[in-house]
């Protein structure tokens, strides 16, 4: 596994907008604050060339979109790549991405969460480097938040331990809400995973070598950040991925928060259990990952210690 480097002061961190851009008020306000954020701790800034023009269908062709992400990526003065925001057409691009150049070149952390599983997996079942799924660009903005402080010590290299946070947020994003996972595990493993949603597009694309990846590597813990799928939908692409043997060599699962828990009597924690249950019992729900917040950042491709019980969670990464 090739792990990039970590920032720091003096570093120059890349914005890229490879799915939504910085199309409406509040995404942009947000991004404005993170960007002063970064500058005035001592960090550069590059931005991609679509960063302000991008909408929900992509106003710009795709392999226009996917060049741009490339030079950023190929660049040898940027030390990071945040996306801005998340989406939903950032499949895209795959096809005028040449994963093959970027494998030769010097890698790079790219961070972001939602669509962007279409880059932070892909980099590493296809090009074997890590990535981090976790906050985007804007979140930082607020960087009072604990899970905001946690990510920035991450990509600078200084935190590696990350423990369930209190309280999770409400509709109105108000942090309110008790922590609480749903398992108990104690396993170590190598870390893989991202958005549900992208995952059921990518299973058996051209560009799905999960099962190549996960039989030559031992203990994968597969976490799903499942965003709008109900208990039946989620069910059916559980089914889906184990039916294309992407679940080789699995020491456990890990699954966030989802606003969808039923649906005719038919429970999120059914779903998984019904999907995932005859594989293996180390399996934690209700995590602090993905669109519902706080996100404790999941590095795809590092080994993983994973403590739950008694609702809690600790990660400790090798």
């Amino acid at each position: 596994m090739r792990k990039p480097e970590y920032i720091k002061k003096g570093s120059t961190i890349g914005f890229i907008a490879p799915s939504f851009g910085l199309f409406d008020e509040k995404h942009l306000n947000k991004y404005k604050k993170a960007k002063e954020f970064f500058i005035n701790n001592g960090y550069n800034v590059v931005e991609s060339k679509y960063l302000y023009t991008e909408n929900f269908l992509n106003d710009t062709k795709a392999e226009v979109r996917a060049k741009d992400f490339l030079d950023m990526y190929l660049d040898p003065n940027i030390d990071i790549l945040l996306s801005v925001c998340g989406g939903e057409l950032l499949m895209e691009l795959l096809e005028y991405i040449d994963f093959d150049v970027i494998n030769k070149a010097k890698p790079k952390y790219i961070l972001g969460y939602s669509d962007n599983t279409n880059l932070t997996f892909l980099l590493t079942t296809l090009c074997n480097i890590e990535s981090i799924y976790g906050i985007n660009a804007t979140a930082f903005s607020n960087n009072n938040l604990d899970y905001v402080k946690d990510t920035f010590d991450l990509i600078n290299g200084k935190k590696f331990e990350f423990k369930s946070y209190k309280f999770f947020e409400n509709e109105d994003e108000e942090f309110v809400n008790e922590v609480n996972y749903i398992g108990s595990v104690d396993m170590k493993g190598l870390m893989l995973g991202g958005c549900l949603e992208v995952f059921k597009n990518l299973c058996g694309t051209k560009y799905d070598k999960v099962s190549e990846y996960t039989k030559n590597n031992k203990d994968i813990i597969f976490y799903f950040d499942v965003c709008e799928s109900n208990p039946l939908q989620v069910y059916q692409t559980l089914w889906q991925l184990k039916n294309a043997n992407w679940f080789n060599n699995i020491k456990g699962f890990i699954f966030g928060r989802t606003i969808n828990n039923n649906i005719y009597d038919f429970t999120y924690i059914d779903a998984i259990y019904r999907a995932l249950g005859d594989i293996t019992s180390n399996i934690v729900i209700n995590a602090d990952l993905g669109h519902i917040h706080p996100i404790i950042p999941f590095i795809n491709g590092r080994v993983c210690h994973v403590i739950v019980k008694d609702g809690k969670g600790k990660f400790i990464y090798e």
